[in-house]
């Protein structure tokens, strides 16, 4: 029995990045619309409960898929003794899970009345909506550049990190090489990293520090070679809370503000972690 208000969606496949972190690829219902930044509210259909709503195992999760692919996907982090990871470690090609036929959330490029330079800031499987914004080549083609800064504890939580470093895929079915800078740090280790800078391969090694320190002390502007300024960066932030309020404690001073439905800002945050 599917509940009300929601599709079944079968899982097409499933790459593990690491222990713990797996991306869950699904077809997609016809009816199923979203914008790029949005999630989506999934319960895997293992479990033995009965299939009414309120006893399914429901977690809001980032679409990584960008809005006009014909499939879904999901990059999902379990780990531990919760009922939904519990369930999503179960899972195999051709199970399915149920998906709310509505969409969610406001961290889409919407949210900004006017464009210039966009920076995505995410630590762990907050990239996920960036992996779908970044898909929306129309859209982006209103900046003039695009950095995507993706902070994580050990470099094999890179998920896509050498996807994105595939200049032929990049420029084929992301956006424009010469468009996107891509900046992954570690913060628990000191080990060589490859980067982009407007689509130019660089070397670098992590500094073991994180993002939020280098954000304070410029080097992350530095090797981005791109200012942050209120007058030409929109800011984009996912990830863990204490990140996000770093974040956003260094850039109001600066006078950047969250944008609103009637307040136009510099900053888009998604508060449903």
């Amino acid at each position: 029995m599917i509940p009300k208000n929601s599709s079944r969606i079968k899982i097409i496949n499933i790459k593990t990045w690491c222990e713990g972190l797996i991306s869950i690829r699904t077809d997609r219902p016809p009816n199923f619309m979203f914008k790029a930044g949005q999630f989506a509210r999934i319960s895997p259909e293992t479990n033995p409960k009965n299939h009414l709503k309120n006893d399914l195992i429901w977690r809001a999760q980032s679409i990584s898929s960008g809005p006009l692919d014909v499939f879904l996907e999901f990059l999902i982090v379990f780990g531990g003794e919760g009922e939904f990871s519990q369930e999503c470690a179960k899972l195999k090609k051709n199970d399915s899970l149920f998906i709310d036929n509505q969409s969610y959330g406001f961290l889409t490029l919407e949210r900004f009345s006017n464009m210039g330079d966009l920076w995505l800031f995410a630590s762990g499987t907050g990239i996920a909506p960036f992996l779908s914004i970044i898909k929306d080549v129309d859209a982006l083609k209103k900046f003039n550049r695009v950095n995507l800064v993706h902070s994580v504890g050990h470099s094999k939580s890179l998920a896509h990190y050498k996807e994105f470093l595939n200049i032929k895929t990049i420029s084929k079915s992301v956006l424009n090489q010469k468009l996107l800078t891509y900046l992954p740090i570690v913060t628990q280790q000191v080990t060589p990293l490859l980067g982009l800078i407007n689509g130019k391969e660089i070397k670098y090694k992590s500094l073991k520090k994180r993002f939020t320190s280098m954000l304070v002390s410029g080097e992350l502007e530095h090797l981005a070679e791109c200012k942050l300024s209120v007058k030409m960066s929109k800011i984009m932030i996912c990830g863990n809370p204490e990140m996000i309020k770093d974040t956003r404690n260094f850039l109001k001073p600066l006078g950047f503000v969250t944008s609103k439905r009637n307040t136009p800002g510099e900053i888009a945050v998604e508060n449903y972690w």
